[in-house]
């Protein structure tokens, strides 16, 4: 078997492929959805962390999690700076 994660012994690696084996179809579904989910999450985290004055709708439509490299103007609807 191929080795999914460098830090987890094989034994238990495939304790973790047999346990996906045996999830129904909704529940793949839904635990690649929580994963996306956990991952949006702690990457606009980052991105808010990075750049803690851009307007949250700017950080989320940042491409490559750089608000700087939106290709809007620098202010927002209501007139404030979106960056400083």
């Amino acid at each position: 078997m191929a080795v999914l994660s460098s830090d987890t012994t094989a034994d238990i690696e495939q304790r973790q492929v047999n346990a996906w084996r045996r999830l129904s179809s909704v529940e793949r579904l839904r635990l690649v959805s929580d994963t996306t989910r956990a991952v949006m999450e702690l990457s606009l985290a980052g991105i808010r962390r990075r750049h803690p004055h851009a307007v949250r709708t700017r950080v989320f439509l940042a491409p490559g999690g750089h608000p700087a490299r939106c290709r809007h103007d620098s202010a927002d609807l209501s007139g404030r700076r979106v960056f400083d």
